[in-house]
């Protein structure tokens, strides 16, 4: 387990947030670092259920101004895009993604970024792409990253795709029909 870069502020909010928004007391959690991320260039706090029987767990990104962010709050994606991601390039693409997946930026649940080519014989459509992970593409001062992502529980496969053009940002979540 890594420190946490929190003041005594900022986990005084974090735990208040939980307590009011998730209903957890603190004995059902820890807070750690979110493993396999890099948390140098945005350090990303995550509430693990040690007594819980839940699949969920809340998140919190700190801005570089020491602000908490939550999915919960209205633009977190965009706020978050706008601290951390004055120049995006391909290399960014996967963790763009996964923020978006983090911070609610599509309109529901999508599940996770699916890290293989989807068998076509999975679902009932044509895929527009066949390369697993994000799709970098730009054009004029437009961005666009593309991903597929799966919902495991639901079992759905979704075509997410993140639109970027200055401050201008809009994210969309299709779901693929089945067979």
């Amino acid at each position: 387990m890594h420190e946490l870069p929190l003041t005594t502020e900022q986990v005084k909010h974090v735990k208040n947030s939980i307590k009011q928004n998730d209903h957890w007391n603190e004995k059902d959690y820890k807070l750690e670092m979110l493993a396999e991320w890099d948390n140098q260039r945005l350090p990303i706090i995550v509430a693990i259920p040690t007594k819980l029987k839940i699949d969920y767990s809340p998140r919190f990104a700190i801005l570089p101004d020491g602000n908490l962010i939550t999915p919960r709050d209205d633009k977190a994606f965009e706020t978050i895009m706008a601290a951390i991601f004055q120049e995006i390039t391909p290399q960014d693409a996967n963790t763009i993604a996964e923020l978006a997946i983090m911070f609610s930026a599509f309109e529901k649940p999508v599940g996770k970024i699916y890290p293989n080519a989807i068998d076509p014989g999975r679902i009932g459509e044509k895929l527009k792409r066949k390369e697993p992970g994000a799709v970098f593409k730009k054009k004029g001062s437009t961005i666009t990253i593309e991903f597929y992502t799966h919902d495991y529980e639901l079992l759905y496969f979704y075509d997410c795709v993140i639109a970027m053009n200055n401050t201008d940002i809009k994210c969309s979540a299709r779901q693929l029909k089945k067979k």
